[in-house]
């Protein structure tokens, strides 16, 4: 008998350390109240700072720990507030929020390489490679879902063609290593104007 009780008190350790599981995570109003705060405090201030410190991200990072895609982009927020890069962070935190809403991830490409452009500032080669290799896992998901806006608001998407050709391209410069100044400026300005 003390075996099995020594087996039912592993487990229930066990299982009191999970986290929450997708279906648990998604549209919970706790963590959803979780995030609030932090989107206030991502936004610049009247001396054009953010007032957002890493410590305001850790019980959502915490909350969120089970979930690749949550903890990936707390990954990315993290590193943004580590090396000042305070401007991408609202938009980063807008693609969180709709996906711990919903569950649905929203791809964009150009904001994937605009990262991307980020960590190449920075020097952090593989901060950069595995922004662009998220570019191109998104590449297609952004195409299909910007066609099918289109079909609905064309007026929104008139140069999105000219955007897709100018992302491909982009993502084939930067994987080969095409770090230049040139091909920078041109992320920059992609990631200026593209629709998502």
């Amino acid at each position: 008998m003390g075996k099995a009780a020594f087996i039912i008190f592993v487990a229930l350790l066990v299982l009191a350390g999970c986290s929450l599981t997708e279906q648990e995570l998604i549209n919970n109003p706790r963590i959803l109240a979780q995030l609030e705060p932090i989107i206030t405090l991502s936004l610049m201030d009247g001396q054009g700072m953010v007032p957002l410190k890493r410590s305001d991200l850790d019980a959502l990072n915490r909350s969120v720990a089970s979930d690749p895609e949550a903890s990936h982009s707390l990954e990315g927020l993290y590193w943004m507030l580590d090396h000042n890069e305070t401007e991408h962070i609202a938009h980063t935190l807008g693609f969180l929020e709709e996906y711990l809403a919903t569950g649905k991830e929203s791809p964009c490409t150009p904001h994937e390489l605009w990262h991307a452009t980020l960590y190449i500032k920075h020097g952090d080669s593989e901060g950069a490679e595995h922004a662009i290799e998220d570019a191109l896992a998104s590449y297609p998901l952004w195409v299909a879902e910007a066609e099918a806006k289109r079909e609905k608001f064309p007026q929104f998407y008139t140069h999105f063609d000219a955007q897709k050709e100018e992302a491909a391209y982009l993502i084939g410069q930067l994987r080969k290593g095409d770090y230049t100044d040139e091909a920078v400026g041109r992320v920059e300005a992609l990631g200026e104007i593209a629709v998502c």
